[in-house]
């Protein structure tokens, strides 16, 4: 450098003192001219001198890369010239260089050869310039540079050989890591979906070791970063991607096992929990006892099911710890409570099967004392029931009713003590007392509160024939006929079983029976709703022809004083006439009913402020409907009485139906006109129309 500073300073000086003749320029430009020149011939002094100074340091140059191969093969600690690192790429199944190793080299040689290139410009420039600059060509200084050309290029070729040499080293190492390459193709979630319920806890836990093994691997094999010859090669962060991946992996199988623990310990713990509960509870009743002994017993072979349970969790937990998994102290907690709660219920059932043992003896001895007591209440109610049965004062029908039913009640509660005494002999395991003299007893009354309930009704219905026909309603009369009918042969059939005494009592009923069977029909009929006026005097017409019967104060008796045993045909006749006549009246009233409830409703129409009917086609499906309910009543019906009201309301609601056919039609149009004349041209051409 302090050759080219001499060279500059002293063409400068030269320059100043005017030495320089240039040919064909003129004045204006002569100094513009004269410093541009002098400047690239300075550029040309200073290539040539970089030139030397590559050519003269070459030597260390090529030893630098010398001496990392040496050091590295003697495993001398050292630091490389250049820096690589390994990466992956996302579409890739390998890892790889960021660089490729000899692209350094390239560039090295790339570098070289540009230099000697230019520097081999320079003798032509400076024949061609220097000559036109200066009055002589003392200036020339290019000489030949074959000699330092040869010599270059044999250092770089020694160079690429070591590049070359590290490259292989580079390669190999890079081979080294891409055995894990799996890892970039590798889906943690895929893999989990492989393990299913059925996948045993060994072989997730093989799986697990296999991944741990994998990772020591990984980092005895694998540095964070390596001297490679001339290169640092940095696998830090990919080591560290595959570990994690791996990593999570492993955490991904350790949480199946976490999960299935949990599911374990959280399932008996509530078991243990329920059973202890249980076993816990206070019994006081011999039922509740019983129950508490079954569910012991039962519970033994739930207990050896869990027992397997447990086996299960050991090994969860035992597997856990060996992967080092870090538990809560409820994890803690709640592992020792399921691996001592067997011994600990096995000390509770043994508590409670003795406290058991104690209640027993105590109820035991209540049984005893109940069960005697209970005796002589059955003795009370044979007595009860044979007073029953003695009983035959029909003028008392009422009291003895009353009598049964607090004998019946007292029974019912027998038989339930009955089944709770029963049910202690059972759980006792002693003999069991046979109580099926209160199922007899309670047959035996019913069959006597039957006879009493049927003679009161018996007497009841003797009763109303005394009344005023108008006063009685024929569905209770119906009611109790029925219930009379459907008793009888029961009475009957055990008249000499159970009512011995009651024969002549029996032989009454059967009579007033036969009596009703003739006349209860008519009465029923004469009662119902269906009956009117015009009824009542055609049937006093038949039984006397000058009608002078009162319907409203004669009684069923009185009416049948009249003589009229060969006249109820006709009466009852008459009737069921009234009751069809009922039918087509209440018809007739349906249809009103329907056509009075028909109403307009009104809405606003959406593009005008107007109001239009919404329910017009709501209201012909109504009309239709009462006109088919009409023209079936003109098919059935048979009486000229109703004849005309059927035809006004057919002809009513076919009026009303074209009516409102006419409404729709007109409605439909007004719509499609207003909504043409509320256009404001329209309205304006057409005015008389518009307000029409």
């Amino acid at each position: 450098m302090n050759d080219m500073k001499f060279s500059i300073e002293d063409n400068l000086k030269d320059c100043t003192k005017g030495n320089y003749n240039l040919k064909d320029i003129s004045i204006e430009t002569f100094k513009y001219t004269k410093i541009r020149i002098f400047f690239n011939i300075l550029k040309l002094i200073i290539e040539k001198k970089i030139n030397e100074i590559l050519i003269y340091n070459i030597d260390i140059f090529v030893d630098i890369f010398c001496n990392n191969m040496n050091n590295y093969k003697k495993n001398k600690k050292y630091t490389p010239v250049f820096v690589i690192n390994i990466t992956k790429k996302f579409d890739s199944s390998k890892f790889i260089l960021d660089n490729n190793p000899l692209l350094f080299y390239e560039k090295i040689e790339e570098l070289f050869y540009s230099t000697l290139i230019k520097y081999q410009q320079i003798e032509k420039i400076e024949k061609l310039v220097i000559p036109q600059i200066f009055k002589n060509d003392k200036f020339i200084f290019y000489k030949s540079m074959k000699e330092n050309d040869n010599f270059i290029s044999q250092k770089l070729n020694d160079i690429k050989h070591i590049f070359e040499e590290c490259k292989s080293l580079v390669d190999s190492y890079l081979s080294k890591i891409n055995k894990h390459a799996d890892i970039l193709n590798f889906n943690v979630n895929d893999a989990i979906r492989n393990i299913d319920i059925n996948t045993s806890v060994d072989h997730i836990q093989n799986i697990i070791y296999k991944n741990v093994d994998k990772i020591q691997n990984i980092n005895n094999t694998i540095e964070d970063n390596i001297n490679l010859g001339v290169f640092l090669v940095k696998c830090k962060d990919i080591k560290l991607f595959i570990i994690n991946e791996i990593n999570n992996y492993i955490k991904a199988l350790t949480n199946i096992i976490v999960q299935r623990y949990k599911e374990k310990y959280t399932s008996n713990l509530m078991f243990y929990n329920s059973v202890i509960v249980r076993l816990k509870k206070k019994t006081t009743k011999i039922q509740e006892i019983y129950e508490k002994e079954e569910y012991i017993k039962d519970m033994k072979k739930s207990l050896d099911f869990v027992s397997q349970d447990i086996k299960e969790i050991n090994i969860l937990f035992n597997c856990l710890n060996k992967l080092n998994y870090k538990f809560s102290s409820d994890d803690y907690l709640s592992y020792w409570k399921i691996i001592n709660r067997p011994s600990k219920i096995e000390k509770i059932v043994k508590e409670v099967n003795e406290n058991i043992k104690k209640q027993k003896n105590v109820l035991l001895e209540e049984l005893i004392n109940d069960e005697s007591k209970f005796q002589s209440s059955i003795v009370d109610m044979k007595e009860n029931v044979q007073s029953i049965k003695s009983f035959n004062d029909e003028n008392n029908y009422l009291s003895i009713n009353k009598f049964i039913l607090t004998v019946q009640n007292q029974l019912a509660l027998l038989i339930k003590e009955s089944k709770e005494i029963n049910y202690r002999e059972k759980l006792f395991n002693i003999e069991i007392s046979d109580f099926s003299i209160l199922l007899k007893i309670q047959n035996e009354l019913n069959l006597y509160y039957t006879f009493w309930l049927i003679y009161k009704s018996i007497k009841s219905m003797d009763e109303r024939f005394e009344k005023k026909i108008n006063s009685l309603n024929h569905k209770k009369i119906e009611d109790d006929f029925n219930l009379i009918l459907k008793n009888m042969n029961k009475i009957n059939k055990h008249a000499n079983e159970y009512y011995k005494n009651k024969n002549s009592l029996i032989k009454k009923m059967n009579e007033k029976l036969q009596f009703f069977n003739s006349y209860v029909s008519l009465l029923i009929s004469l009662r119902k709703p269906s009956i009117k006026d015009r009824h009542k005097n055609q049937i006093a017409q038949i039984i006397d022809e000058k009608k002078n019967i009162d319907f409203n104060n004669i009684t069923f008796n009185e009416l049948l004083k009249l003589n009229i045993n060969n006249k109820i045909t006709s009466i009852i006749n008459i009737c069921e006439k009234a009751n069809k006549e009922n039918a087509i009246e209440k018809f007739l009233y349906k249809i009103k009913n329907n056509f009075s409830k028909i109403i307009f409703q009104m809405k606003h129409e959406e593009n005008n402020k107007i109001f239009i009917i919404s329910n017009l086609n709501e209201i012909l499906t109504k009309i239709e409907e009462n006109l088919v309910l009409n023209q079936n009543l003109l098919i059935i019906n048979i009486y000229e009485i109703y004849h005309i009201d059927i035809i006004n309301n057919q002809n009513m609601m076919i009026n009303a139906n074209a009516i409102i056919n006419t409404l729709k039609k007109s409605q439909n149009l007004f719509l499609y006109l207003s909504r043409i004349f509320i256009l404001t041209d329209i309205s304006k051409q057409l005015i008389n129309e518009s307000k029409k």
